[in-house]
């Protein structure tokens, strides 16, 4: 092989060699972008999330009272038809837990007063004190699994709030858009403004994103 021919291959590999390690950097690239569209995804659900809890808790005391079956919530008769159904829905499927999770409180204290007092006094020979030990180690797991199903229950009605959210907002930020509406009581307006502020500025980072994606050929 004459040095010509030798130089050339090298030339020939080496831009091969850069043509391939550009290719690897788009892709690396598209990839992580893609990856960050999905993380402002998960957090824009996260925030409507958020905004399900927060009304809950809010609008939850109205269900006690028997005008909350036949007249309009804070006088806002659009609103009523968007979230009575809902709410009531949602509340029938957390109170539903609630005697689960307080019956878990009870338990937890109790099992926390038996740990804290299996050790107590009267333990006078070595024998005496390791059998206390066992029992204070018996206890601690009893509590122990307590408080994880206290968790966990708690868990699922948080979780069931936040399913509220998902399909309250859309609902509301629908209205707002369609018809120019707004709801009339003050608290239930701060925390829909706060929420659609907080979302409109994360959409804005995925529209960026997605801009990037769309230079580089991509859609996403």
């Amino acid at each position: 092989m004459s040095a010509t021919t030798t130089n050339n291959w090298w030339a020939s590999a080496k831009l091969a060699a850069n043509a391939a390690a550009a290719k690897t950097r788009v892709a690396a690239g598209t990839a992580k972008l893609r990856a960050e569209v999905a993380l402002i995804d998960r957090e824009i659900n996260g925030r409507k999330k958020q905004f399900g809890v927060e009304m809950y808790d809010h609008m939850s005391p109205l269900i006690s009272s028997v005008d909350f079956y036949t007249g309009p919530m804070y006088d806002d008769e659009e609103m009523t038809e968007l979230v009575r159904p809902l709410l009531i829905a949602t509340h029938k499927e957390a109170a539903a837990l609630e005697a689960k999770v307080s019956q878990l409180k009870q338990d937890v204290s109790a099992a926390e007063v038996g740990r804290t007092s299996a050790f107590g006094a009267g333990a006078d020979t070595v024998g005496d004190k390791f059998k206390k030990a066992g029992k204070t180690v018996t206890s601690a797991g009893v509590e122990g699994k307590l408080k994880t199903e206290l968790l966990l229950m708690q868990n699922k009605q948080t979780a069931i709030k936040q399913e509220m959210g998902l399909e309250l907002f859309g609902q509301f930020a629908t209205l707002e858009d369609r018809d120019n509406w707004l709801p009339k009581d003050r608290v239930v307006r701060s925390i829909y403004d706060s929420c659609r502020q907080d979302i409109e500025a994360i959409e804005l980072k995925r529209r960026q994103k997605q801009q990037e994606l769309a230079e580089r050929g991509f859609n996403g």
